[in-house]
């Protein structure tokens, strides 16, 4: 089974690798190869994180809960996730305070960690909750 499991994850990043080289080849200009590189390579390397943990998770059904499960999902898990849903919470307090073009940072920056954070503010809420549940 964890063969077949490989198999798949190979495809997956097959299909995401592939798709972030086209998208790439044919909306970057060449007096931007340089910069836009280098985002490629970042895309490519966060893609491959991502898929590297949903493959883990998805191995977790066939196995007993690991040393990290139960750390996290303890009482020292719920202090860690407190933790880091009010760090989260001035994050987002912060980025909501910065004015945008004129005299600050450009909008794009803005809705770009904005973006990041809505993502990471899920999965820290999703944590907490396990966190505290699991107990």
């Amino acid at each position: 089974m964890k063969f077949i499991g490989a198999l798949v994850l190979l495809g997956f990043m097959t299909v995401v690798i592939a798709s972030l080289v086209q998208s790439f080849a044919v909306s970057v200009p060449e007096a931007l190869m340089g910069v836009a590189l280098q985002g490629l390579l970042g895309a490519i390397v966060i893609s491959t994180v991502i898929v590297l943990i949903a493959y883990r998770a998805a191995l977790v059904a066939e196995s007993r809960a690991t040393r990290w499960v139960r750390s996290v999902a303890g009482p020292n898990g719920r202090y860690a996730f407190g933790l880091l849903v009010l760090l989260w919470t001035g994050f987002m307090f912060v980025l909501g305070i910065l004015p945008p073009e004129p005299s600050g940072a450009p909008a794009e920056a803005l809705g770009g960690l904005a973006l990041v954070g809505l993502f990471a503010g899920a999965f820290i809420f999703l944590g907490f909750i396990w966190s505290v549940i699991t107990e």
